[in-house]
């Protein structure tokens, strides 16, 4: 896959017709990153990593002060698929195609190239940097709101290390700082 065809196909499916609620019998859902954060840090009990589960408090507030996920949504709503990663696509007559969908919901379009770039830098082997930054050169995306919206997928996938993976929490908290910060991700990462 080149990043000409990821974002490409993140976009048409940004802009595919949706309704949410219920439409013969299928809801599709407002993607709100803060409210799931949320839950996931109050189900930790105490004996959770302290020190990374108060770093990633602080990050959260900040980025409900100043990034708001649900003014974001507000301003640039779209299909999001929710799981972006390149094993959820896969390629059918030369057709690039999604699956794995039922994370999709109504989010800022620019969540799922932001959420693939945390990814890249994880180990997914697509193209998603240059994706993105084609996506902004077209002026498909903004560069502010992207940077943004990898903010909020390090969140997520900070608490997601906190419930999931507490032995090894720490660790996987900052290494996602520093992907946060080599992002430009706005905000004070540094101070894990």
């Amino acid at each position: 896959i080149t990043g000409d065809e990821l974002v490409r196909i993140v976009h048409k499916l940004n802009g595919f017709p949706y309704r949410t609620g219920v439409s013969n019998s299928i809801a599709i859902r407002k993607l709100d990153v803060a409210s799931y954060v949320q839950d996931r840090l109050n189900s930790l009990d105490d004996s959770t990593n302290i020190r990374s589960v108060a770093y990633v408090k602080k990050m959260l507030a900040e980025y409900c002060a100043n990034y708001s996920f649900t003014t974001a949504t507000e301003r640039s709503d779209g299909l999001v698929h929710g799981d972006m990663h390149s094993g959820n696509v896969v390629s059918d007559e030369g057709e690039l195609l999604f699956i794995d969908l039922d994370s999709i919901a109504v989010g800022p379009r620019e969540y799922d190239l932001a959420s693939w770039c945390v990814r890249s830098m994880r180990g997914d082997t697509a193209p998603a940097v240059e994706a993105t930054a084609i996506s902004i050169d077209e002026g498909l995306s903004s560069e502010d709101r992207i940077r943004s919206m990898v903010g909020w997928k390090v969140l997520s996938s900070m608490s997601h290390e906190l419930v999931y993976n507490p032995v090894n929490s720490e660790s996987e908290v900052g290494k996602l700082a520093r992907i946060a910060e080599e992002l430009d991700a706005p905000g004070d990462w540094s101070s894990h």
